[in-house]
């Protein structure tokens, strides 16, 4: 039997061949889609195959990762294939259930136990096992592992259930679905040429999509959409349908070009689109709601603005500035940006299509605050849909927001003389994070891009002196470095012993330096030492979201000494502004110049700083007047008109901000807090400090 592990072991030999540094075994799971004990069953096996050909086996340094040497890498470079295909490898156990469910459901053969045990080299009894734990993966699902002795295993359930199954498989998998479709073992169950003429078929029509509609994809959405349409055409032509869609809104769907382009593709398949229109809809609304890059004018169908959108993305943008504290100083990109990326997340949320963010917990980890107040900010969006958001496309929407904040903490060079190339597969918010990410860390490098995977592969030549790139690409003229889509402190330590050697003023001083250490010490490996001050010099803050800024809990701000509980007494809304304030003048942290500054906003630009029911946040520009951070609170007995009497204030909250991120937890609290209808509604009727203390402290307690 020819053996279907070897590529596995191969990209693993070739990964750490080209990987600077330590790689952790928890970081080559995650890359390859194995478990720890497999890659230790594949680090065996090729320390037997680099030990026969006189070549030094994989190194490990306890606490730090695994890594080749430096002769190692080059023999292995220079060969370009140093590893037989003869010694068997096993997949985890989590690839062999993934695997038993996907056979059981495309396999054009009946699938057996046997046959599951030869192809995954296992035993029987391993292989009943293996079927036991599938079977309760599916639970989630709703779905069940069928077998019989005339059909073998067959996957059955909802039709809408086992497709969502076998998109999120190939979402998650991969690089598994493409070693199956690319290994001949597989051809008993599977017609992997034509699965991938299919497939390659379809790309090609997706490029059409692009092309006459002007919406361009995310390489991540052309490469799970190009697998997973020939598998519902598929689906179809076993009269495997799905119902009409929920909100079904014929009329409208119809007038897209989608539509038209939808139809066709399966005509082209001898399906009758009006036989299947409810099948039309349903791939006509996985064009609309996947992820987006840009939209192009310049096309046959280009689409016009979507009535209503615009209005929204400034309304979310202007919710995000009240409740953050935050002036973008320029949101034509960002506004540019978040309306293409809600214009798909639209039609998912309106027409119930299902998403799952694997960066869920990274980006709540990352950018916990901004998560908080996106929350808040994205109710007008919600309204728009008729639909509440879902965290998973709150995470997504966040990161926009999470790079705007990170391109205002500094002013990056624009005479940097060192140049990376950035590829990024993911959507144009998860480009944007890593680039603002990388640009803080290492200012002295000139960072172009990002670019999709595709722009780069049609690419002959480099020009730039290094790529970074977030999917697996081959090298040019120029070496790659992979990391992940949110880089993790593996991913930066080996960025830092890359790129400091760009870093033309610290190397100088290294440089002086080792002049002084030469006229009074003798050095046995001047090379080594370098190289040691540099990266000790150049070693960036890794610490995320604040870069390390200390930023204090809303309770550490809001205390006895800045909460004023009083009557109305006929104040208006200016009085009230001074008298919220003033706790912060008192304590000199701010000047009487900020005071005005808030209230020449309001005048200026209306009512803005009402963000919620009868609560104000007033701030202004930090250079007005601030001089220590600061908030207070004042709560009155009844409210009093803002402008006008249709935006009634009983809380006025000052913040007095001294950049863009040391008062970020706080607000994110105050954001958690607010959107809380039961904790806003015992705010308003707290009649004391120690009320508003009590409700503040025991949320963050929560939190």
């Amino acid at each position: 039997m020819k053996n279907v592990g070897a590529s596995k072991r191969k990209l693993i030999l070739n990964y750490l061949a080209h990987q600077e540094g330590y790689i952790s075994a928890e970081d080559l799971s995650s890359t390859f889609k194995i478990s720890k004990r497999t890659l230790y069953y594949i680090f065996n096996a090729l320390n037997k195959e680099l030990l026969s050909k006189k070549m030094e086996p994989i190194q490990n340094v306890r606490n730090e990762g695994y890594y080749l040497k430096k002769e190692t890498k080059e023999k292995i470079l220079k060969t370009g294939d140093a590893i037989e295909e003869s010694a068997p490898i096993k997949y985890s156990k989590d690839e062999r259930c993934n695997m038993d469910i996907l056979l059981s459901l495309i396999s054009t053969k009946k699938v057996t136990l046997e046959w599951l045990s030869e192809i995954e080299n296992i035993s029987r009894n391993t292989a009943i096992a293996d079927i036991d734990r599938a079977r309760s993966m599916l639970k989630k699902s709703k779905l069940a592992l069928k077998n019989d002795p005339k059909h073998g295993y067959w996957l059955s359930g909802k039709e809408e259930d086992i497709r969502w199954w076998f998109h999120e498989f190939i979402s998650n998998h991969s690089n598994l679905y493409r070693e199956m479709m690319s290994s001949e073992h597989f051809q008993h169950f599977i017609d992997c040429k034509a699965e991938n003429q299919f497939i390659r078929g379809t790309g090609a029509w997706l490029e059409d999509v692009e092309r006459l509609t002007g919406k361009h994809f995310s390489d991540d959405a052309i490469n799970i959409l190009s697998v997973y349409i020939p598998f519902v055409i598929q689906r179809i032509k076993k009269n495997r349908t799905v119902g009409p869609l929920k909100e079904y809104e014929l009329n409208v769907l119809k007038t897209y070009p989608e539509y038209k382009l939808v139809s066709q593709l399966l005509k082209f398949f001898d399906i009758d689109s009006e036989a299947y229109e409810n099948e039309v809809y349903y791939i006509e609304t996985l064009l609309l709601s996947s992820q987006i890059n840009f939209i192009s004018s310049e096309s046959k169908y280009a689409p016009q603005k979507f009535a209503g959108l615009d209005a929204v993305v400034e309304k979310v943008i202007l919710r995000f500035q009240q409740i953050s504290g935050i002036n973008f100083e320029n949101i034509y990109e960002l506004k540019k940006n978040l309306y293409v990326h809600l214009l798909a997340c639209y039609y998912r949320v309106r027409y119930g299509v299902k998403y799952q963010n694997r960066l869920l917990k990274e980006i709540k980890k990352n950018y916990g605050n901004v998560f908080s107040f996106i929350r808040f900010s994205i109710q007008p969006f919600e309204a728009f849909c008729k639909h509440s958001i879902s965290e998973d496309e709150i995470s997504l929407i966040s990161i926009y927001f999470g790079a705007e904040i990170d391109k205002q903490r500094k002013n990056w060079p624009a005479d940097t003389v060192q140049k990376v190339l950035l590829v990024c597969s993911s959507g144009v918010g998860t480009s944007a994070i890593l680039k603002q990410k990388l640009q803080s860390l290492f200012p002295f490098v000139g960072f172009e891009g990002p670019i999709t995977e595709r722009e780069y592969l049609k690419q002959s030549e480099i020009h730039e002196n290094l790529v970074i790139s977030t999917v697996n690409i081959p090298e040019k003229n120029k070496k790659v470095i992979t990391v992940h889509s949110i880089p993790d402190h593996q991913d930066l330590k080996i960025l830092t012993k890359n790129l400091v050697q760009f870093d033309i003023y610290r190397n100088e001083l290294v440089s002086s330096i080792l002049d002084v250490v030469s006229d009074y010490a003798k050095i046995h490996d001047f090379n080594g030492l370098t190289q040691g001050l540099i990266q000790l010099f150049n070693k960036p803050n890794f610490k995320t979201g604040t870069g390390g800024i200390y930023q204090p809990m809303l309770s550490e701000l809001l205390t006895d000494h800045t909460i004023q509980v009083v009557k109305n007494g006929g104040i208006d809304w200016m009085k009230a502004i001074q008298k919220s304030a003033s706790p912060l003048l008192r304590e000199g942290k701010i000047n009487q110049e900020y005071i005005d500054a808030m209230i020449d906003v309001v005048n200026q630009h209306g009512p803005f700083i009402n963000i919620g029911k009868e609560i104000a946040l007033a701030h202004a520009r930090p250079e007005n007047g601030v001089k220590h951070l600061g908030m207070s609170l004042l709560k009155l007995d009844k409210p009093v008109d803002l402008v006008d009497k249709e935006h009634p204030v009983r809380i006025f909250i000052t913040l007095a901000a001294i950049d863009s991120t040391a008062h970020l937890k706080a607000l994110s609290e105050l954001a958690t807090l607010l959107g809380k209808e039961e904790k806003l509604e015992q705010l308003l009727q707290a009649k004391t400090k120690e009320e508003i203390l009590s409700i503040i402290t025991e949320e963050e307690n929560i939190q």
